[in-house]
């Protein structure tokens, strides 16, 4: 079996003791038997290794501090939950915001800690937040800045919003931000969000390709409906004419994913369900364009 392997932080790998090559948002494979039951080590340089076992349980119940993607092709395993190597606090960022003080430090990872007159609540970031900065995006919001990511949190301490980022802007209460999509196309997203109430309501999108032939076209076009759909606002003026009469039982077909991941082929996408803790589904599904308008939908499976 194909097992694809990805970390939170760069990671030596090693499998079944012998070194494997470097870790991080871009997977590394291997074909391996599960019936085998190699050790797996993902050693990070700034924090305690995180090991495990391949074993035939791995689709099933993924081990700690780790999440399992089933794929078409195999299996992919994202370690994200690495032990620190001490304990100390380290300040990152502070600045009070018009609801309460927010702070971002250092211990045993990226965290954020937000006093407001609701309460003291914390929560966990991602390391690209190890370097941050704080800026209040509403009187009720605030925008934490990272490399290359922002997160928005509410006072009530509620994350409400967490992107990989390439820039953005505030107008009043709308947050406009430019979304990386890694693909051979250079596609990204300007997206935009309306902050009210202590939410982030994602009001429009845009997708932009630096491609100019018809192929990327007809990737944007299946893209921009399957993120339609995503987010509650199916665009039939993408669907033929047959189709649109069809859109709530397209809907239907597609269920209840949480992502859509472009790939090389700009009319095929995967999309990610859950199924359990720590444990999602990836199916696959092509769209057929013709004329600037999609013909027909089909699953892999």
């Amino acid at each position: 079996m194909k097992i694809y392997f990805l970390s939170a932080l760069p990671c030596a790998l090693y499998i079944g003791g012998a070194y494997f090559g470097i870790t991080d948002r871009f997977e590394r494979f291997a074909e391996i038997c599960l019936k085998d039951g190699l050790p797996v080590r993902f050693e990070p340089a700034n924090a305690q290794p995180l090991s495990l076992f391949l074993t035939e349980t791995l689709p099933i119940d993924p081990p700690a501090g780790t999440e399992v993607y089933l794929l078409p092709d195999g299996i992919a395993v994202y370690a994200y939950d690495f032990p620190p190597k001490d304990s100390l606090l380290t300040p990152i960022a502070q600045k009070r915001l018009p609801f309460g003080l927010v702070s971002v430090y250092f211990q045993g990872g990226v965290q954020v800690s937000i006093e407001s007159e609701k309460g003291f609540f914390n929560a966990h970031l991602p390391p690209c937040f190890s370097t941050c900065a704080i800026h209040a995006a509403t009187d009720t919001i605030a925008l934490l800045e990272g490399d290359n990511a922002i997160a928005l949190f509410n006072g009530d301490g509620e994350k409400i919003l967490e992107e990989r980022c390439l820039s953005f802007s505030l107008n009043g209460d709308t947050l406009t931000a430019v979304l990386p999509l890694s693909d051979r196309f250079a596609r990204v997203a300007e997206c935009e969000y309306l902050l009210q109430d202590g939410r982030a309501i994602r009001s429009a999108y845009t997708l932009k390709t630096a491609g100019k032939n018809e192929e990327d076209k007809n990737g944007l076009i299946a893209y921009a409906f399957f993120e339609s759909v995503r987010i509650g606002a199916t665009q039939t003026e993408l669907l033929s004419e047959e189709l649109k009469e069809k859109s709530g039982a397209i809907e239907e077909f597609l269920g209840n994913f949480l992502h859509v991941l472009p790939t090389d082929d700009p009319c095929v996408c995967r999309f990610v369900y859950p199924k359990s803790p720590r444990l999602f589904l990836v199916r696959q599904f092509t769209a057929t364009v013709e004329n600037g308008k999609i013909t027909d939908i089909v699953s892999d499976r």
